[in-house]
């Protein structure tokens, strides 16, 4: 074998390593994350600040139950630390699905309506539909209103 090939192997291998170790290093969680993303639409609220450790540690809700695949089944058996997807990845468009009562100004046209997939690709409709039920189906389970559910409960000034 020649010189070169023998560098190829040896490069590759530890390409592979470095690999394999990152893909178990995971990714730090911060204990509080705010909701920032380069898709979403700026509005007079303020981002909201979720906070990872309330979550998991003191209301005791796993990773799987807003960390999903593409199909929308959780992620079996995610612990913190592992690699997941930004909301954004699957959740790609800014802001809130056209509301059908709205006509399109270009096309004087009522938008089509969405079906369920196409709703979940706006960003700001999943993020609000997913802690907004998520809370609503905490109080009514604890007969308490301590969750939010309210813009001004959740975006915090």
């Amino acid at each position: 074998m020649g010189r070169k090939a023998i560098m190829l192997i040896c490069l590759s291998v530890l390409g592979l390593m470095v690999l394999s170790i990152s893909s178990f290093a995971g990714t730090k969680v911060s204990d509080v994350v705010e909701m920032k993303s380069s898709i979403y639409k700026a509005h007079a609220q303020k981002l909201v600040l979720f906070s990872h450790q309330k979550h998991a540690t003191t209301y005791k809700i796993a990773c799987s139950t807003c960390h999903h695949d593409e199909s929308g089944k959780p992620l079996a058996n995610l612990k913190a630390g592992d690699n997941v997807q930004s909301c954004t990845f699957c959740h790609n468009i800014p802001g809130d699905p056209p509301k059908r009562a709205t006509l399109n100004p270009k096309s004087n046209r009522m938008p089509k309506q969405l079906t369920k997939a196409e709703q979940l690709k706006y960003y700001t409709y999943t993020i609000h539909k997913s802690c907004k039920d998520c809370h609503a189906e905490y109080n009514v389970k604890n007969n308490t209103k301590t969750a939010p559910i309210t813009c001004a409960g959740c975006h915090t000034k």
